[in-house]
């Protein structure tokens, strides 16, 4: 697993290519990273004039540049800055983005040796030696990263690209990386020593973790473990999906920033929007850019081989649909479970769920959701009558249920090679 790497570029990162053209970079980042991640200041004057030569508008460019970086970094992704011999207020000017919202920042030197790049564009040699000059000159200060960076120099150092999980055949890649199987960890609702202490059962078996939502809320440190939760999903350690709780601050950051604010807040709401509001100007936007890095890297189901990971229910339908998002009936399925349509809500106003969904899962494949606690002590395992299981890990992390302090419960996962899962073991923190 990628632990063993010197250096790690997580998700949500700076990454600011330093070299002189002729130095490889272009073909270097193409090898090391996606397309989409990659701010390339040629590429954007193509795109916009097509022509990659128009310096007279390289003002605009640069302008357009930090837009760019500023939007990609805080919905939670990683850019890649490949211009040549970046001049250091450039550089500073776009690692004073990351900054603002807490981004590790790295610099990558990528040059190839002078008689290389002579050699194999011998008509090229007094500019290349111009720009070798100019490259030179600014060395020093690029090795020290400018006071600011993590500097990695690819002429001497190896590093790892954390990459996102692809669509689909993810219990592949899942073995890929390294894994020996899976942790599953039940709804947190701010309770961060317990989900440290399961973080760590899962990172000493080597497995990788799957939240299944809900990690704000009613807990004290509903702020605190997002941004372990962060750090885990940049880190290529875990994987999420959306719980309501997450929805629902989502819905009211929105709004605030809108000036209409109109989503109702329950208690355990209130506890979360408080300690965000306690917050300085800069450290709020730290925690949004974060939170919003958290939601980006979720999806409203994981199906790795023959098991789903959902916060409220899972359907037939939902095993063969890949994507990051689902919409309409099946969203609100995946985030709320299944309820009563003739009659959503019980006396004390919670909702009437009913649990058709379990009769049809299919034998062989398991559900694992959260969001509904059917009792404290353990997860439940329910079977259904086509031979399918449903666990619901939610035991009242963060609740007091029927007057018992509930608490929070994973469950370790391991597939066999046809991807037939098998609970190895329940474990409560």
């Amino acid at each position: 697993m990628h632990q063993h790497s010197s250096k790690i570029l997580p998700l949500n990162s700076l990454c600011i290519i330093c070299g002189p053209s002729k130095g490889g970079k272009t073909t270097f980042c193409e090898s090391k990273f996606e397309n989409y991640e990659i701010v390339n200041p040629e590429k954007i004057k193509f795109d916009i004039l097509g022509d990659e030569h128009r310096n007279d508008i390289n003002h605009f460019i640069w302008n357009e540049i930090y837009k760019r970086t500023a939007l990609k970094l805080s919905l939670g992704e990683r850019v890649v800055i490949d211009s040549n011999n970046l001049k250091k207020q450039n550089r500073i000017n776009i690692a004073n983005i990351a900054i603002r919202y807490g981004i590790p920042i790295f610099y990558i030197i990528v040059n190839r040796s002078l008689k290389d790049k002579i050699e194999s564009s011998p008509r090229d040699k007094m500019v290349i030696e111009k720009q070798e000059g100019f490259f030179l000159e600014n060395e020093k200060d690029i090795l020290k990263g400018d006071g600011i960076a993590e500097v990695i120099d690819t002429r001497s150092q190896d590093f790892k690209v954390i990459k996102k999980f692809p669509l689909t055949n993810i219990l592949s890649e899942v073995k890929e990386r390294g894994f020996n199987g899976v942790t599953v960890i039940g709804d947190v609702h701010g309770c961060l020593q317990a989900m440290r202490q399961s973080i760590m059962w899962a990172m000493m078996r080597r497995n990788l973790i799957v939240f299944l939502g809900d990690i704000v809320d009613y807990g004290p440190n509903s702020l605190e473990c997002i941004d372990e939760v962060y750090k885990t999903l940049t880190n290529g350690l875990a994987i999420m999906v959306f719980g309501n709780h997450e929805r629902k601050i989502e819905r009211w950051l929105e709004q605030v920033k809108q000036g209409q604010l109109k989503v109702k807040l329950s208690d355990g709401n209130k506890i979360t929007t408080d300690a965000i509001e306690a917050l300085t100007y800069q450290e709020r936007e730290k925690f949004e850019v974060k939170f919003k890095t958290v939601l980006n890297l979720s999806r409203h189901h994981w199906v790795i081989g023959d098991a789903m990971f959902v916060h409220g229910a899972g359907l037939p339908e939902m095993w063969d649909l890949h994507s990051t998002r689902l919409y309409g009936r099946l969203e609100n399925i995946s985030l709320f479970g299944e309820t009563n349509q003739e009659d959503p809500f019980k006396e004390d106003g919670y909702p009437n769920r009913i649990y058709n969904w379990i009769e049809l899962i299919q034998k062989n494949k398991i559900i694992f959701v959260g969001h509904d606690i059917r009792q404290t002590e353990m997860p439940l395992v329910v079977q259904g009558m086509r031979g399918g299981q449903a666990v619901f890990m939610d035991t009242g992390s963060g609740k007091s249920v029927l007057g018992k302090a509930g608490r929070l419960h994973s469950a370790d996962i391991t597939f066999s090679e046809d991807g037939l899962p098998k609970i190895q073991n329940f474990v409560q923190n």
